[in-house]
This record gives C-alpha cells, structure tokens and sequence, in this order.
C-alpha cells in the first residue's frame, strides 16, 4: 500500500485506539491510563513503522519529521527519550524491504521489548519482586502504549494485506 493508504488507516486507527484509552480508562483497573495523544500518536507511528524499511520520499520525510522533534526533546532536556526514539526509528533501516518488519510474530514481539526498555532505561523502573511476573507487572503501568503499538503496527499489516488481496484478484 502507498503512504496515502497507510496514513489513513493508521489515523483512523489512532482516532478508534485515542478513543478507546479516554473511554475505557476507568473501567480497565488491570491497565493504568494513560494521556489519549501519546496512545494516539503511538499507534500512528507504528502503523507507519514497518515500511520505514525502503528508500522512499515518504521515508525521507518521517526522518526529517522525527530530526525536528528529536532537536525539540534535545532542548526540552528530554536527552535519553529523544535517543531512544532514534535509535528505535534506525532500527527497520538494518534489513530489507519486507523483512522483520512484516513478520506477524514481531508485532507483539518488538512492541514489547519497546516497552520494557522504555521502562527499565528512561523510566527507570523498579523491578517489584513481590509480583509474579516483571512482565505483567510493566504492562500494568504501560499497556497502553503496547495495545496502541500492536494495534498501529496490525493496521499496517492488515491494510498491505489488503492492497496485496486486491493485486492479485486482478490478475
């Protein structure tokens, strides 16, 4: 699918995904709120994600996008946040089109080691040994950003599923 079609469908997305983070905040007691922007824009970014594996002007301009808000969370002191997300946004760039990136498996895979390294390095968390699990203790405090990453990054899948559907019933 072409960056129109993966905009649209992670923008409606991210809308259905901010929506569900306001009107299901209280009613979720096993998943902390969370603000609906950061679960909104969390879910755009990885519905865009996974093609930000081929050169492209759509890539070309996600990454002088992400330049100007890396230099904006430089200034802001947010030193470690705007390296994480570099480094994050670098990652798909260190394999082909099509690889790692669209496979089913890395969708709830990768979001989650997201967020536990989002957890363990920027937040500094403390392991709380007491629960059963480090795991589910993180997805507590931040499921939000995961259901939104996951959700994102099926979208994309779903509508290259699609755009591939329709190529072939062409034929």
């Amino acid at each position: 699918m072409n960056i129109k079609g993966h905009l649209t469908t992670g923008a409606i997305s991210s809308v259905l995904i901010g929506y569900c983070a306001v009107q299901y905040k209280d009613s979720m007691p096993f998943i902390k709120p969370m603000p609906y922007e950061i679960v909104a824009l969390t879910c755009l970014f990885f519905s865009l994600f996974p093609d930000l594996d081929i050169s492209s002007i759509p890539q070309r301009w996600f990454y002088r996008c992400l330049f100007i808000g890396l230099i904006i969370l430089a200034f802001s002191g947010y030193w470690k946040l705007a390296t994480y997300i570099a480094i994050v946004s670098m990652l798909p760039l260190l394999s082909k089109h099509r690889g790692w990136t669209h496979h089913p498996l890395t969708t709830f895979t990768f979001p989650l080691f997201i967020v536990l390294c989002y957890a363990f390095v920027l937040e500094n968390y403390q392991i709380n040994w007491k629960t059963s699990s480090i795991i589910i203790d993180v997805l507590q405090k931040y499921g939000w950003l995961y259901i939104a990453s996951v959700f994102g990054w099926w979208t994309h899948l779903w509508s290259d599923g699609i755009q591939g559907f329709q190529k072939s019933k062409r034929k």
